[in-house]
């Protein structure tokens, strides 16, 4: 063919599809740095509620902790933002994030309640008792969180992919242990239990949610399809 280049692809082929346009990464970005804002801002709410209403013993377990809701509002609008969803799914989508966002906090309530309802911290490894195999009720709910967001997220945006999920899941377990270590390098403290009552682990909690639902960067057929075509038939 004259003129024809053997060496050079035909101009129709994009060589780099998987690349995100300009605007998408200055998105992600600001998106992070939101994101992080949020993690601090809700970490520090929590830690001055625990102080406002006295650091001694469980007290941190008999009143409302409004830092959670806030936390929980902001996190969706970030998800809002992250996702730019059109209003036919944004709102289905914010229905269902919010609905298992107070799930998540009466389960949790009771299973921290129930955890703590002897003033001892530890598994029972002998459950005699209802409220013994209450007690064990924390370990599920903290294996099964973060799956069962990715999955309701994942359903409506496409994101966050299985391996970016994985990852997630993975931090969100060990975020209070995460959290152990920075309690015992930094303070007095460590033992789980001020790691709950301060709250350090709420900033590992935020970003393993956050963070995997950012990926893909790029569009892909599965984003274009959950975006435009799911729910809306």
């Amino acid at each position: 063919m004259p003129g024809h280049d053997p060496y050079r692809p035909p101009q129709d082929v994009t060589i780099f599809a998987a690349t995100p346009p300009p605007g998408q990464v200055r998105r992600v970005r600001v998106s992070v740095a939101l994101l992080l804002l949020l993690a601090g801002s809700a970490h520090a709410a929590w830690l001055g509620e625990v102080f406002a209403h006295g650091w001694a013993g469980l007290t941190w377990l008999t009143y409302v902790h409004w830092a959670v809701p806030v936390a929980i509002l902001g996190m969706i609008a970030w998800l809002l933002w992250m996702a730019a969803l059109p209003r036919r799914l944004a709102v289905p989508y914010t229905i269902t994030l919010s609905a298992f966002a107070v799930i998540g906090c009466l389960s949790y309530q009771f299973a921290l309640s129930a955890f703590f309802a002897t003033g001892s911290l530890g598994i029972p490894l002998v459950t005699n008792t209802p409220w013994d195999f209450a007690r064990l009720a924390i370990l599920p709910l903290l294996l099964l969180t973060a799956p069962t967001f990715f999955a309701l997220v994942h359903w409506f945006t496409g994101r966050p992919t299985l391996r970016w999920a994985g990852l997630g899941t993975g931090l969100f377990v060990l975020s209070p242990l995460l959290g152990l270590l920075v309690m015992t390098l930094a303070t007095p403290f460590d033992d789980l239990i001020h790691v709950i009552k301060s709250g350090a682990a709420i900033p590992g909690f935020i970003l393993a949610l956050g963070l995997p639902c950012m990926f893909p960067l790029a569009p892909t057929p599965t984003n274009k399809a959950a975006r435009v075509g799911r729910l809306s038939r």
